[in-house]
């Protein structure tokens, strides 16, 4: 799963996080800077779990992605940059109003049918489409062809001739 965020392009950003305000304040969910992710106060549900989607962040784009979803990830996520200062951040944490912020929902229909909860971190973004369009086509595919034998059964049972009684009575003779 994908959560988008676009930064200013700006070649003067030196760190990028990604926060959920319902975690523990000294917690984030993704923290980079100067180009090396910091886990020391990543919190742990999110430990190997997620990354950026372009990590040289090439033109602003400082997506999160996020693997293996789970109802627990449900909630609102914060993205923020840090453009260059003079004055060293502390511990990390960018003190901004964020740039982008997504409510993300995880239904139980959505684990159930595995859409997003596999093990090799979910359905592409690009392949959701792929995979509704195929299941689609399949069901498409079984429904013309039950309807295509029923029609094959109407046409042999109507075409077949039975003789009437008095004409069977006559060629018997």
């Amino acid at each position: 799963m994908t959560l988008p965020c676009q930064a200013p392009v700006s070649k003067h950003f030196i760190a990028v996080e990604w926060t959920r305000p319902d975690l523990t304040p000294s917690q984030y969910v993704f923290f980079v800077r100067g180009g090396r992710i910091h886990n020391t106060f990543q919190h742990p549900s999110f430990v190997n779990r997620v990354d950026l989607l372009d990590r040289p962040m090439k033109d602003g784009n400082v997506s999160l992605i996020l693997r293996n979803v789970n109802s627990s990830d449900h909630g609102t996520y914060e993205c923020r940059v840090k453009e260059r200062e003079r004055r060293r951040m502390i511990r990390g944490f960018i003190k901004s109003e964020p740039i982008n912020v997504i409510r993300l929902t995880v239904t139980d229909s959505d684990l159930i049918a595995g859409s997003i909860n596999k093990a090799d971190g979910g359905i592409k973004d690009g392949h959701v489409g792929l995979a509704v369009g195929l299941s689609a086509l399949s069901l498409l595919l079984v429904a013309f062809g039950a309807g295509g034998f029923v029609m094959y059964k109407k046409r042999t049972m109507g075409h077949s001739y039975t003789v009437p009684a008095e004409q069977a009575d006559e060629t018997v003779m």
